[in-house]
């Protein structure tokens, strides 16, 4: 038996266990420190994930951006017998950097990738194809071959390509903050969000050529971060960034479409550039990837025919990347033809029993919204059904509920639906899954289910099978069984600003908090009259 640990010491901080070539278990150090992005790694996530997945030793320790001020337990990584204090934006392409990693008392051979190939390698080792091409990108770096990748792989092996240059993602997050939204980090979601209301500016569609080509940056020599400042300046008029109180006003509303869409046909024009030949696979990876809009563009605009994501696509991706390359690539380990529940549900198992679903989805008919937490937590951004806030999707002021006394959020923020996976044609312009919530689609009729449509008619949809998540689909089968609705309100069980609910103890205080009507734990049914 081989173990390979993986680890991400930068922001989106991150632990994850391979065991003979299988992604077994992950976790972000944030689930365990309740602060959203935490960087690195502590004894607490080792233990916990060990404990959890019964690890006693490893054998191979990958690494993702290793910093050693964001490495909270004790651990030495030397090359060459030289100890590395930082690898941060330093190793790029296919370069592959062997370590002695001092680790727990034990001397582990260590392996280093680069930030984007780390990114590449977790879409891919994870897809379902034997042959594909990857594109990555990325909201934040201080070098160009950091943003943005192309690579290939084929079985076991996997390659960089080239670095295209792209800088939307950089420019995307800077505009996020100079629109008053918030951190590039936190606030990306809200400018995609914010962008459905409003109107791209003319200019920019007159002379869209010329706007995307400034997006690309392939000269490693060339200020980048002067294009970024000027085109915030063309966009709006001037060098002052908007205030928070501006950050909806129909200028800002403009703006965001106007990035959104320079957005949109610069990553089109970098992946319909590839060289595909008959290679019709694309895994998709790194934190602005999360951008659905553009992910449902790929998937009906380019040549490629099938597209795949890792659900944890942001930096918390970097430790398993890393890890699956060198189980795959470097230890030639077999590749592992996962399911979708295998790479979505990462955390430790939990005991569940079958809970009450008529009782419960009579309640989410009744107007109540249910904190649901049940099993292996989800891995990366997206609530896909084990922790997640649920309610009637056909109520509008559900969505004002959620947004406003629950998670105290922008109000033009949307709600994502969750639909049985046999119906999801019937109710949006979409056939096929999309299990990890990463693709946009039309509702056929918005009327019927107002509290999941967004501005511009769409939503982001999840599909869930009973194969995947089965007590999740029973209850919203339930529901459907009495509103002839097969859809429910799905967005992730957190407060704003705060990581998703890991841990038992974390739901239980969550829904002491007295913020929703109900909370099913592992089968279990709290309501507020009984609360703890």
């Amino acid at each position: 038996m081989i173990t390979v640990l993986g680890l991400h010491y930068g922001h989106h901080g991150s632990a994850c266990i391979v065991r003979d070539g299988k992604l077994i278990g992950a976790l972000s150090s944030e689930r365990l420190s309740r602060h959203k992005f935490s960087h690195g790694v502590t004894d607490e996530v080792l233990d916990y994930l060990f404990d959890s997945f019964g690890v006693s030793d490893i054998d191979y320790i990958a690494l993702s951006d290793w910093n050693d001020q964001f490495c909270f337990h004790p651990m030495k990584v030397r090359h060459e017998g030289k100890i590395i204090n930082c690898l941060w934006n330093e190793i790029y392409d296919n370069t592959c950097l062997e370590l002695e990693v001092d680790f727990r008392g034990k001397i582990v051979p260590g392996y280093y990738i680069g930030h984007q190939f780390a990114h590449a390698a977790a879409a891919y080792y994870t897809s379902p194809f034997d042959e594909a091409f990857c594109f990555t990108l990325d909201a934040c770096g201080a070098r160009h071959k950091n943003n943005s990748l192309i690579s290939y792989g084929k079985g076991k092996e996997f390659t960089s390509l080239y670095c295209p240059g792209l800088m939307i993602g950089v420019g995307y997050g800077f505009l996020t903050e100079y629109l008053g939204l918030g951190s590039q980090l936190f606030k990306a979601g809200s400018t995609m969000a914010l962008a459905g209301y409003g109107k791209v500016i003319p200019r920019v569609q007159d002379n869209l050529d010329s706007y995307v080509n400034d997006c690309f940056y392939p000269d490693l020599e060339k200020d980048y971060h002067q294009w970024y400042l000027a085109l915030w300046k063309d966009l709006s008029g001037s060098d002052k960034y908007f205030s928070s109180e501006d950050s909806d006003s129909e200028k800002a509303k403009d703006i965001a479409a106007t990035i959104q869409f320079i957005f949109e046909k610069a990553v089109l024009k970098c992946v319909n550039e590839i060289d595909s030949k008959d290679v019709k696979n694309i895994c998709l990876g790194g934190g602005s990837m999360l951008n659905c809009v553009t992910n449902s563009l790929i998937l009906n605009q380019t040549k490629f025919k099938n597209v795949h994501l890792f659900p944890g696509c942001g930096d918390d991706g970097g430790a398993v990347g890393s890890a699956l390359y060198v189980s795959h690539h470097i230890l030639k380990e077999e590749r592992f033809n996962y399911t979708d529940a295998e790479i979505c549900f990462l955390g430790p198992d939990k005991p569940s029993v079958e809970p009450d679903y008529a009782y419960i989805a009579k309640q989410i008919v009744d107007g109540k919204i249910v904190a649901w937490c049940n099993g292996r937590a989800e891995y990366g951004p997206r609530a896909l059904g084990n922790r997640s806030l649920l309610a009637d999707p056909r109520d509008f002021k559900n969505k004002e509920r959620i947004n406003f006394e629950i998670k105290n959020r922008e109000w033009f923020r949307p709600l994502a639906p969750v639909v049985l996976e046999e119906c999801v044609s019937d109710w949006f312009d979409f056939s096929g899954k999309s299990p990890f919530m990463l693709f946009t689609a039309p509702i056929k009729d918005p009327d019927q289910i107002p509290a999941v449509n967004h501005i511009d008619g769409s939503a982001r949809i999840q599909t869930v099978s009973e194969a995947t998540n089965p007590y999740y689909y029973r209850l919203i089968k339930e529901f459907y069984s009495i509103t002839g609705v097969p859809i429910l309100v799905n967005t992730s069980l957190n407060g704003n600003g705060e990581p998703m609910v890991e841990t038992d103890e974390h739901a239980l205080e969550y829904f002491n908090r007295g913020l929703v009507d109900m909370l099913v734990l592992n089968g279990k049914i709290y309501e507020k009259e009984n609360q703890l």
